[in-house]
């Protein structure tokens, strides 16, 4: 769906390729195919409603009363998930596009909070609410469209494991990985999403203090370690209880002296993108994205010298690209890495302040990237700071970015 500047009504032109809605946000979310955005208005008197604009025409497609502090997701093009919060309890209802209509709802046993995460399986069937405001921290399982219950999962002291709520749903949803620490070592539980049995259990060799699981193919998950300069390695899902290897992300393309910070995972192709250091210091050299399976470094683009925080990034849908927004001392940088032409193309926003996790989701539509910009950018994503949301074309990305070379 390209972007059009005959458009009217909710979005209108910012700069040659990029388009802006009108209304000031508070959170945005942009369905996967890119045809409509779910905010939440940003001034006091309408910040309890939930407002779904179709982007092909700028109209307003439905709004909802949402209560308090609602949160939504998107759990298929034209599938929106809102979690109303309640007295003591939270309900989620599945609206369809583009009447609105609701064809599933479930109550949730706790009040969703900033820190929980919603997930939905690769497949679409499946949607996980990880809860981690209790001791111990729980996962609900329920069933796409009607929202059915089908399973939930503990994380507790068994084993002797500390709480986690580091969490990974499964692409085809039939496990959790969660992330635990105990006896100076991490250890991955794979929980059943079903009855949560734990089926296997992956300890790390110290001195590795591990995070933020994801799955990168069905079989092999992606973990965060390291305290001053982050790392990405890889631990492939073991049979049974065992110690298991962490191979280093950077080390696969014969990069050993660098750190490999995780900001995307392709839900298309076994790639990740992320941000090259130098192990020896947090200085930000280039942002690559990887095929794991095949150890190659599909792209690379140097980072702009004037990095003033932390950037953020995604894959578009079909995992053709990869983007990053990038804060800078002069406003945002905004690179696009071609998968196809192992080039990579930067822009430069000099008007917007982007805030860290301008990105808006894991996935771009893809014909264009959302990117939110706050009033205070530092201001944390749903903090209900006010904020803009702009849509900038890909196209106009790929002709009007410089060419970059591969840092350093």
């Amino acid at each position: 769906m390209p972007l059009s500047y005959g458009q009217r009504g909710a979005l209108v032109p910012a700069a040659e390729g990029l388009l802006r809605l009108r209304s000031a946000v508070t959170q945005a979310a942009v369905s996967v195919d890119g045809r409509y955005a779910a905010w939440t208005p940003a001034d006091e008197a309408r910040r309890a409603e939930v407002v779904v604009t179709d982007l092909a025409t700028g109209d307003e497609v439905v709004r909802f009363a949402a209560g308090t502090s609602p949160r939504f997701v998107w759990c298929s093009p034209g599938h929106l998930l809102v979690m109303r919060r309640g007295a003591g309890h939270s309900r989620a209802t599945l609206h369809e596009m583009p009447d609105g209509g609701a064809v599933g709802e479930c109550a949730l046993p706790c009040v969703v909070s900033e820190n929980d995460r919603v997930e939905t399986s690769r497949d679409g069937r499946l949607v996980c609410f990880h809860e981690t405001m209790r001791m111990p921290s729980m996962s609900y399982t329920h069933s796409l469209p009607d929202l059915d219950r089908v399973g939930e999962a503990a994380r507790d002291s068994a084993h002797g494991l500390l709480a986690a709520d580091a969490v990974a749903l499964h692409p085809e949803g039939r496990e959790l990985a969660s992330v635990s620490y105990a006896r100076q070592r991490s250890v991955v539980a794979f929980l059943s999403t079903r009855d949560g049995v734990t089926r296997s259990l992956a300890t790390l060799p110290a001195p590795y203090d591990a995070c933020e699981p994801d799955w990168v193919e069905p079989d092999r998950l992606a973990l965060t370690v390291g305290s001053s300069v982050l790392d990405t390695v890889l631990v492939e899902r073991p049979d049974a209880a065992r110690e298991v290897s962490a191979t280093s992300v950077a080390g696969l393309v014969g990069r050993r002296d660098f750190a490999f910070a995780r900001l995307a995972v392709s839900s298309a192709r076994p790639a990740l993108l992320g941000v090259m250091r130098s192990s020896r210091s947090r200085e930000t050299r280039s942002f690559a994205v990887v095929d794991v399976s095949a150890r190659a470094l599909l792209a690379c683009g140097a980072s702009p010298r004037d990095v003033y925080g932390a950037p953020s990034g995604c894959f578009t849908e079909g995992g053709g690209a990869a983007v990053v927004a990038v804060p800078t001392t002069r406003g945002t940088a905004v690179m696009l890495l071609d998968l196809d032409r192992a080039a990579a193309r930067v822009m430069e926003l000099p008007a917007a302040r982007l805030a860290p996790g301008a990105l808006l989701d894991r996935v771009a539509p893809p014909d264009f990237v959302p990117l939110l910009e706050s009033a205070k950018p530092l201001a944390p994503r749903g903090s209900g700071v006010p904020s803009k949301l702009f849509l900038l074309s890909l196209e106009a990305l790929r002709a009007q970015g410089t060419a970059v070379g591969p840092g350093r």
